[in-house]
């Protein structure tokens, strides 16, 4: 759950700095903070993500 949490905080500040930049705002935040728990959800898992984007990526 920590790693999850770091994630989301992450995406939610690179959507506030997107959005001091003019980018549509709400549909960036919540975009850039579910991208961001996602990486921190599947982080634990990333020896298994890398070996199965390499069978894709080999295929």
């Amino acid at each position: 759950m920590q790693r999850e949490m770091k994630g989301a905080l992450i995406g939610l500040i690179c959507g506030i700095i997107w959005i001091m930049l003019g980018f549509w705002q709400l549909i960036l935040i919540l975009l850039l903070s579910a991208i961001g728990f996602l990486i921190g959800r599947y982080s634990e898992r990333l020896p298994e993500l890398k070996r199965w984007l390499l069978q894709v990526l080999e295929r």
